[in-house]
């Protein structure tokens, strides 16, 4: 898409995809597979015009 510079998914993260340090709650940064709950982050969507960012 004319306009996007980049698209991150989990396994770009590098290191723990682990954004709540807790042992007992992980959340991921990005899902990884199943996605939990609507809203929960699937990619990271990096692009170069501010209008485009709000487009997707």
């Amino acid at each position: 898409m004319q306009g996007v510079v980049k698209v991150l998914l989990a396994q770009d993260i590098p290191g723990v995809n682990n954004a709540m340090p807790s042992p007992y709650l992980p959340e991921e940064v990005l899902c990884s597979r199943r996605v939990m709950y609507a809203g929960q982050a699937i990619a990271l969507v990096i692009a170069g015009v501010s209008c485009m960012q709000d487009r997707l």
